[in-house]
């Protein structure tokens, strides 16, 4: 069983005895804690060094790049078409060998 506590203090429940019909504040709206914080004034700005600006900028010109590069995977395809793409199983057992090793030791 939970007893939520939040806003209880001995000043309040000494206050509070032999009150019928009052009750400690029941939600955030009817409480002040010590963490409020008046809301920022309008006036407050936030300066971004050049490295961050660059960076800002970086991140903005790599979101706008594809993940995938179309002109390789139009290749493939072709070459699949064609009956020209070769899958060279053993370099394929190797990597997925090398991928458990790095993974499992």
């Amino acid at each position: 069983m939970a007893i939520n506590l939040t806003g209880l203090t001995s000043t309040t429940a000494a206050e509070n005895r032999g009150k019928v019909g009052t009750a400690p504040p029941q939600g955030p709206a009817d409480r002040k804690t010590s963490t409020d914080s008046p809301a920022p004034a309008a006036s407050e700005t936030v300066n971004l060094s050049a490295q961050a600006q660059t960076m800002q900028r970086t991140e903005e010109k790599l979101a706008a790049l594809s993940d995938v590069d179309e002109g390789r995977v139009a290749e493939i395809k072709k070459a699949i078409d064609e009956g020209r793409y070769r899958i060279d199983s053993d370099a394929v057992a190797g990597k997925i060998l090398d991928l458990d090793e790095s993974l499992f030791g």
